[in-house]
């Protein structure tokens, strides 16, 4: 039960240390280089949440792997996909009704 709880709540740590930082990347990138970098940065980041999801998943069907490096995958998956949230609210504002 305590290992779960500590899973779930290093899960949602991430959304408030992730979250923000994905923001922050999106105003500064687009300072320096404009929306299409932007774009391409929630690219970037969205796909190595990806990668990391499946390999969370993936080790489920490894040899019985460490419950320490699940959580530390599990973790990275958790930051990149807050941050790409976080990068997803910098883009959403500047969207045209067209």
């Amino acid at each position: 039960m305590e290992a779960a709880g500590a899973a779930a709540a290093c899960f949602g740590v991430m959304n408030a240390v992730a979250r923000p930082a994905g923001g922050v990347a999106s105003d500064a990138v687009a300072r320096l280089f404009g929306m299409r970098r932007r774009l391409w940065l929630l690219w970037a980041v969205q796909t190595a949440g990806a990668a990391l999801c499946v390999l969370v998943g993936r080790m489920g069907a490894a040899e019985a792997p460490s419950l320490a490096a699940t959580m530390a995958v599990m973790v990275a998956c958790a930051a990149f996909v807050q941050a790409a949230s976080g990068l997803t609210f910098g883009i959403v504002p500047f969207v045209s009704k067209r």
